[in-house]
């Protein structure tokens, strides 16, 4: 296909899109599916007609973009300009009690890429994007863990694999994380246990990670509340947190009694996790557990397990697996809510897939969910998709 083509088909997409937005804005701005089109849309049409000189280019400034951004947001910038109106970079250097020159300098790509606006003498003022970027909102949290846990580890890679050699990292130790940590003896948790303050901010930014990624996707939870299962318990939501996915759950399938649907994860995070659960999610069992270990629930009709299986490489996804698979039933089912790697994955996915790989985890394409699940003694019945992102709940059982 010419590039000429490829561009009327482009064309084609974004008329389709527009007309769909013209029709009815509230549900299009709304959905974050539509969004996710519109945007790879307009990427591939960047794709079609930047050089390769351009594709560089944009490597280059977004490494200064996403330091200016981490930057700003350690010095609480986005935090001290007024939410409605423009504010001068004198002032706002002087409010911060930051060199002006350092403030003008670092907001200058802010503004070229649309992050902030700014209008000649009256300095700068927010946009729709730089409102994430404030202390109580989770994106915040995920730049900082993107620049100090990502990038950071990323720096590293050539050297890791220079002392370690070209293969894949499989096991909790000697990641590409703690290598850059200074440790890898240590586990990617031992690291982050050792500040308290990476913790909370790791795991405040899974809060937007999971906004990003359906829970329930296309899957039918109902069938578990059948009369002929009234002894069983229904749902178990395996290192569930605080529950967020088992709520989710709750909210599209109506009836499904809480009381017979379980949490799990690690003691200190079940206990944490029970205190503050609201209802109907306080009526849930609250389990201590460990996905290393034996799972402690047996013969459930669901086992859910979401976004834990892309942290770890392949032999320790399989004891996991395995755990899980010797307390289900004949007719219970594992559903596994991961990404899965297209032929063609998108930009995210792809770059998601190499973060992953310096802690230890990577995301699997399904011929590779097909081999972990097998040699776990499990065999996938459907995969039920969940849009256009590359989330997928995929439906397991005993082999």
């Amino acid at each position: 296909m010419t590039t000429a083509d490829r561009l009327n088909s482009l064309a084609q997409q974004l008329a389709e899109l527009s007309a769909e937005l013209r029709g009815n804005p509230d549900h299009f701005i709304a959905c974050n599916d539509e969004l996710t089109s519109l945007a790879q849309a307009s990427a591939k049409i960047l794709e079609s007609i930047q050089s390769p000189s351009m594709y560089i280019n944009s490597m280059i400034t977004q490494m200064a973009h996403f330091t200016s951004l981490r930057l700003f947001i350690e010095w609480g910038v986005f935090d001290a300009i007024p939410r409605h109106d423009f504010i001068s970079l004198e002032n706002l250097a002087e409010k911060l009690n930051v060199d002006v020159q350092l403030i003008t300098r670092f907001s200058r790509i802010l503004v070229a890429q649309g992050a902030l606006k700014q209008d000649g003498t009256k300095g700068v003022a927010h946009t729709t994007t730089s409102m994430m970027f404030i202390r109580e909102s989770p994106m915040n949290s995920l730049i900082r863990m993107g620049y100090d846990m990502h990038l950071k580890s990323c720096s590293y890679i050539v050297s890791f694999f220079e002392k370690y050699g070209a293969k894949e990292p499989q096991g909790r130790l000697e990641t590409v994380f703690a290598f850059a940590c200074g440790d890898p003896n240590l586990t990617v948790w031992e690291h982050l246990n050792r500040n308290p303050e990476t913790m909370k901010n790791f795991m405040f930014s899974m809060v937007a990670m999971s906004q990003r990624l359906s829970i329930t996707g296309s899957y039918d939870f109902s069938w578990v509340l059948s009369p002929k299962y009234k002894e069983r318990t229904l749902i178990v939501d395996v290192g569930g947190g605080k529950g967020h996915a088992l709520q989710a759950i709750y909210d599209v399938t109506p009836g499904l009694p809480m009381d017979r649907c379980v949490v799990q994860d690690l003691d200190v995070v079940v206990t944490e996790s029970k205190q503050v659960a609201e209802d109907p999610l306080s009526q849930a069992q609250f389990v201590a557990s460990d996905i290393h270990q034996a799972q402690p629930t047996k013969g459930a009709l669901i086992y859910y397990i979401r976004r834990c299986l892309h942290d770890y490489g392949d032999p320790d996804c399989v004891e996991i697996l395995q755990h899980i698979q010797q307390s289900m039933a004949d007719d219970s089912r594992l559903i596994i809510a991961e990404q899965i790697l297209s032929d063609q994955p998108s930009l995210m996915a792809s770059a998601t897939d190499i973060y992953m790989l310096t802690l230890g985890g990577k995301e699997r394409t399904l011929d590779g969910f097909r081999a972990i699940t097998a040699d776990a003694g499990l065999e996938i019945l459907e995969v039920h998709g969940s849009g256009s992102n590359d989330l997928a709940l995929i439906e397991c059982r005993k082999s």
